[in-house]
C-alpha cells in the first residue's frame, strides 16, 4: 500500500468521523441543585392534598397562615411569623400530602434546570411504627409538607414524586404537577 493511499484513505476516514460529530445531538446541559431554603415536616395545616406555587409576598403569607393555622388577618405582635421571600428573585413551591400516616414530610432531593424546564424531585419520608400486646398499629397521623424555595427562572416548573418498589429499588420519578412558565 502506497504512503499517499494510506494518507488519504486515513484523512478520508477522520472526515467521516467529524461529520459524523456534527449530526449528534449533544443532550442539554442541566444543573442539579437543592432548593436555596426547603421547610419540611409533619404537622401542616393544610390536610387536603395540593401541589401550590407563590410568586409573590401576599399569595405566600395567605398560604403561610393557613399552612400554619393562623388568620391572615393577624395584626402585631405576630405580623413577623411568615418568612419574608425576595420574589423578585425567587419562589415557593408548596407540596401538601393531606391526612397520612407515619409519613414526616415531603424532602426536595433535587432541583434539576435543563434547556426545557426546571424540575423539583422530591421524596416522602416515612416512618415505621409498632405496638405490643396484640393490638393493631394505628399508626402516627400526619399532615405532612415541603416547601421549597427555588430560583426565578423563566421555564415550566415540573414537580416529579420519587417512589420506589422495594426500599433497595432505585427511585423512579412521576409527574405530579405542571407549572406553565409565565
Amino acid at each position: 500500500m502506497s504512503l499517499r493511499f494510506a494518507t488519504a484513505t486515513h484523512i478520508g476516514a477522520i472526515c467521516i468521523f467529524l461529520a459524523g460529530l456534527g449530526a449528534m445531538t449533544v443532550p442539554a446541559p442541566t444543573k442539579d441543585t437543592l432548593p436555596a431554603v426547603q421547610f419540611v415536616g409533619h404537622n401542616s395545616k393544610i390536610t387536603t392534598p395540593r401541589v401550590v406555587l407563590a410568586e409573590d409576598q401576599p399569595t405566600w403569607t395567605l398560604l403561610w397562615c393557613e399552612h400554619v393555622g393562623l388568620d391572615a388577618s393577624v395584626t402585631p405582635p405576630t405580623r413577623h411569623l411568615v418568612p419574608k421571600i425576595d420574589f423578585t428573585r425567587y419562589v415557593v413551591v408548596g407540596v401538601f400530602g393531606g391526612e397520612m400516616t407515619n409519613t414526616d414530610g415531603e424532602v426536595a432531593e433535587g432541583v434539576v434546570i435543563s434547556d426545557d424546564a426546571v424540575r423539583i424531585r422530591y421524596v416522602s419520608s416515612t416512618f415505621q411504627t409498632s405496638s405490643f400486646g396484640g393490638n393493631a398499629d394505628p399508626g402516627v397521623k400526619t399532615a405532612p409538607f415541603g416547601l421549597w424555595v427555588i430560583e426565578k427562572i423563566k421555564k415550566p416548573i415540573v414537580i416529579e414524586q420519587g417512589t420506589r418498589g422495594l426500599k433497595d429499588s432505585p427511585l423512579s420519578w412521576k409527574e405530579v404537577k405542571r407549572f406553565e412558565a409565565k
